[in-house]
């Protein structure tokens, strides 16, 4: 655990992908960003692309070890996850997130959620309302023109089977999300293998 936290730091539980598979999505952000112009999209930067599984905002620095308690008392086996086809939140007409999405072993990853909303309202963490949708958030749509908005909807489309790899999710991280005036960084409290 790192040292000399402040009092409260901004804390989530994903998985990330392999560099390999995150690679692969900048490669797309290379395409889209053809047809995006004039900063309409503020992009994830490559190894920060990943899957959010509990969104837990500012914390106590000192509950981190409550916290990493009840994450290490969550198991379940390790899964396969297929990086599969793109969308975008809410719908193509006025996209505001771009993301991949995540078929495989959707059943093994949803129980994790399950258990870790349950583990996480224990200690605070009210579950989100909203379905769990997975998938890796390749950038934030800041302002698009009608024909930028096209040439997005065309390319989702073409892309809805496009496989961008696959891998066994072996572990789970907590992780720390430091704001600043270039974006968020990220660094790992905690990793918690998957059994």
């Amino acid at each position: 655990m790192e040292t000399d936290l402040p009092q409260k730091i901004r804390t989530f539980v994903g998985i990330f992908p392999p560099l390999a598979v995150a690679e692969k999505l900048k490669e797309v952000e290379n395409v889209l960003q053809k047809d995006l112009l004039n900063g309409a999209v503020g992009w994830t930067r490559v190894e920060q692309i990943h899957l959010t599984l509990n969104f837990l905002g500012n914390i106590p620095s000192a509950r981190l070890l409550e916290f990493e308690t009840v994450l290490a008392e969550v198991r379940v086996p390790a899964f396969s996850l297929r990086c599969q086809g793109l969308g975008c939140f809410p719908n193509s007409r006025k996209p505001t997130v771009l993301w991949a999405g995540l078929t495989g072993e959707l059943e093994p990853l949803r129980q994790l959620k399950s258990l870790l909303d349950k583990a996480l309202e224990k200690l605070g963490i009210v579950p989100e309302e909203r379905p769990f949708h997975p998938h890796l958030t390749l950038g934030r749509v800041k302002q698009l023109h009608s024909k930028e908005r096209q040439n997005i909807a065309a390319l989702l489309k073409e892309s809805e089977s496009q496989l961008f790899g696959e891998w066994c999710a072996e572990r789970i991280d907590f992780m720390r999300s430091t704001l600043s005036s270039a974006g968020s960084n990220y660094s790992v409290l905690k990793s918690f293998p998957l059994h």
